[in-house]
């Protein structure tokens, strides 16, 4: 998928309360699973290597959005 409408208000109500690297990681795997139009993979580990998610706070934050 080449093109996604983003409302902004929108995004911004439903994320408000996610830290700026949760929403960077939330960000990353949003546009992982429009460029592929597939389900994410399932394993956790595979997936944050995927959104390069490497440091601690990076791994822990996806996991965060992906519980939420």
């Amino acid at each position: 998928m080449n093109y996604v409408e983003l409302h902004i208000g929108d995004y911004e109500k439903a994320t408000a309360h996610l830290t700026a690297c949760e929403d960077g990681m939330y960000g990353r795997l949003l546009r992982r699973s429009y460029d592929t139009e597939a389900p994410l993979p399932l394993d956790l580990k595979v997936l944050q290597r995927l959104v390069r998610a490497r440091a601690k706070d990076e791994r822990e934050a996806v996991e965060t959005v992906l519980d939420e």
